[in-house]
């Protein structure tokens, strides 16, 4: 059986205020998960600024380039404070 390819795109909180009252799973703890279940995953941590209602940042910009050429069988997205615009969405 062929291993499912995932994109993992966890939230990664800037700053200790925001982040402390979520726990590990919140973030990269689904990376663990998906390897030990076997997956290919490219993991590529989504920093939220805070509060969410502020721009995204830059780098978002580049995630096109830097999945460019790839496919993937899922992708997970923490949506929740990740200040996504609608076209990255589209494209996800």
């Amino acid at each position: 059986m062929k291993k499912p390819r995932i994109l993992n795109l966890p939230l990664e909180l800037t700053n200790l205020t925001s982040s402390k009252r979520y726990g590990y799973s919140m973030g990269i703890g689904l990376d663990d998960a998906f390897h030990a279940l076997g997956a290919e995953v490219v993991t590529i941590p989504v920093f939220s600024l805070w509060p969410p209602d502020q721009p995204p940042s830059y780098w978002l910009r580049h995630l096109r380039e830097l999945i460019a050429g790839q496919t993937f069988d899922q992708v997970w997205i923490e949506i929740q404070y990740s200040n996504f615009d609608d076209a990255l969405l589209e494209f996800l």
